[in-house]
């Protein structure tokens, strides 16, 4: 496991790398014109800690790391690759998806072995979150949106996991590069069905204010924390903090970064106090 600059999370755990969103111009092509995956651009520039570039690659070696730490952490799982692919469009991948089934039984069986633990999943194809249900408790999955579309899409995937599985289940908005919907549509999908939003920019492309303004919004008024990335920053430089910005820190100059409400630990910093 690895610390990570990823401001929700103390470490990342990377059982698996790569995906195969970049190959078929999938949910995001690997960024394609829109944005740059940052992942991609990791694994090809450090080639040698990621011989098969960003095809998939199950690490098995690596199955066992969170049971060496004994402080609760937030750990991000496979985020330097996707879980939830749409595997067996080629031969080979035939192969990595069962592997993948060993691979998803193993991991949950690692993460009901570390109660200590949160587990963070966030996956661009949650059309497949199901097939790893139930989810442990220790698990809060998510769900990555870059616009009101995938929103919408994304909402009925994780609020149908929310009620069968009880899991903690969150959006993230990262990149955020369109936004067509204002509070009044946005609210009914967030309600009942989400339990945390997270809003981030792309590089070098920020998203505008009343998208942020729109999704903060329908969250407070469904009470669901909001988490606004570091990255966001550059969009508050010349205007006076508004309240939805601030959110329940109130102090000038720092984002709004709230946690769920899970076990008592809402709104808590992380175990590093990064936060």
């Amino acid at each position: 496991m690895q610390k990570t600059d990823i401001e929700y999370l103390d470490m990342t755990w990377n059982p698996m790398t790569g995906c195969n969103h970049w190959k078929y111009g999938g949910p995001c092509g690997g960024g394609g014109r829109d944005f740059r995956c940052w992942a991609m651009g990791i694994a090809n520039r450090f080639k040698k800690n990621y011989p098969k570039g960003f095809e998939p690659d199950l690490r098995l070696d690596r199955i066992m790391e969170p049971t060496l730490y004994s402080p609760p952490l937030r750990i991000g799982v496979s985020f330097m690759g996707d879980l939830f692919c749409d595997w067996g469009k080629e031969p080979s991948e035939a192969i990595v998806g069962t592997l993948a089934e060993e691979a998803r039984m193993l991991i949950k069986s690692t993460i009901s072995d570390c109660p200590q633990h949160t587990f963070l999943f966030l996956t661009k194809a949650p059309w497949n979150l199901h097939k790893w249900s139930p989810w442990p408790a220790n698990a809060w999955v998510g769900a990555t949106a870059t616009s009101y579309r995938a929103f919408v899409h994304a909402c009925g995937d994780l609020g149908a996991l929310h009620h069968r599985d009880g899991a903690m289940t969150y959006i993230s908005f990262e990149p955020l590069l369109s936004w067509d919907s204002n509070p009044g549509f946005t609210l009914p999908w967030l309600n009942g069905n989400i339990g945390w939003v997270i809003i981030g920019a792309a590089r070098g492309k920020m998203p505008k204010l009343e998208w942020v303004k729109n999704i903060v919004n329908a969250a407070d008024e469904a009470d669901i924390p909001v988490f606004l990335k570091d990255n966001l920053k550059p969009l508050f430089a010349n205007i006076e903090e508004p309240a939805w910005m601030v959110g329940w820190k109130n102090v000038p100059g720092e984002m709004r970064q709230e946690y769920p409400r899970v076990g008592g630990d809402g709104d808590q910093p992380k175990a590093n106090s990064r936060a």
